[in-house]
């Protein structure tokens, strides 16, 4: 918990990884990312529920896609410095977005350090995706 909110920008601004950050993207997480209770500026997100986040997100992602591969186009963007994709490999999400595959200077967190460039090569890969046609609406039971 901090002060205030200019407190709580000095404090990510100082750490290295949030350094990297995009100064308008540091701004508004330091604007929506946090709430103000009882005079102190808190996370928004209570610890335990992003804790939960994390520790239920599925692990084996290359068995789920074998069971249920993608029935659209797929896009991928990885961060040249991120650990995580060092971790998970680069070569099964090359693979699976195929020419739809790119790399933007980065880590993992690469849409806030370089949030133009990033928006780019979204609409970028958008642009070279297949539509997917809108489902039928069922009728009102």
């Amino acid at each position: 918990e901090w002060p205030k909110r200019a407190a709580v920008h000095s404090h990510f601004a100082s750490r290295s990884g949030f350094a990297r950050w995009d100064p308008a993207m540091l701004a508004a997480y330091v604007r929506a990312g946090f709430d103000e209770v009882d005079g102190k500026v808190v996370l928004a997100i209570a610890r335990d529920v992003e804790t939960r986040i994390y520790n239920t997100m599925p692990h084996h992602f290359p068995a789920l896609l074998r069971k249920h591969p993608p029935r659209c186009d797929v896009g991928f963007i990885a961060g040249s410095r991120s650990a995580e994709m060092r971790q998970g490999g680069f070569a099964a999400s090359r693979a699976l977005a195929g020419e739809r595959w790119r790399v933007i200077e980065g880590t993992h967190l690469y849409p806030m350090e370089r949030p133009r460039e990033t928006a780019g090569l979204v609409l970028e890969l958008l642009g070279t995706m297949t539509p997917v046609p809108a489902r039928p609406r069922r009728a009102p039971v």
